[in-house]
């Protein structure tokens, strides 16, 4: 949400959202350590698995937010979430999309300065979603 977010900033936010993918796969690097893949060609071939899911899912999460269509960002997360299509996962993909709606909603009202100021971005829980009767 954040990525697509800092595409509207313009020059500040491209430098926000390359600075956000390098401190995550610096993460995702430190991680694959700890895991114990000590074998090179195991870890960048893990790395290179992640790194098409990564841009793969990017590209889809982007033009479904961009496309501000509720139906097409349900679509992105159930592929990306719910590789089993249960009943159950139809409800915690309702939970997910009200979620994200109200994430962006929140930060399209922020402005430059409070997307980049000291003060913290304050998430709501998703657990918040699940019990909320709002609509979205």
């Amino acid at each position: 949400m954040c990525y697509a977010r800092l595409n509207l900033f313009g020059e500040d936010g491209k430098i926000a959202n390359k600075k956000m993918v390098e401190f995550m796969w610096e993460d995702i690097r430190e991680r694959i350590k700890e895991i114990g893949i000590e074998d090179t060609k195991a870890r960048k071939e893990s790395f290179k698995e992640l790194s098409q899911q990564f841009y793969g899912l990017t590209i889809a999460y982007n033009k479904a937010i961009m496309s501000d269509n509720e139906k097409e960002i349900a679509d992105v997360l159930f592929k990306a979430f719910f590789p089993e299509k249960t009943e159950n996962s139809r409800r915690k993909l309702d939970t997910l999309v009200k979620y994200v709606d109200i994430q962006l909603e929140m930060l399209d009202k922020l402005t430059k300065e409070e997307f980049f100021g000291a003060s913290k971005i304050k998430w709501i829980p998703l657990a918040d979603c699940a019990s909320s009767k709002q609509s979205s």
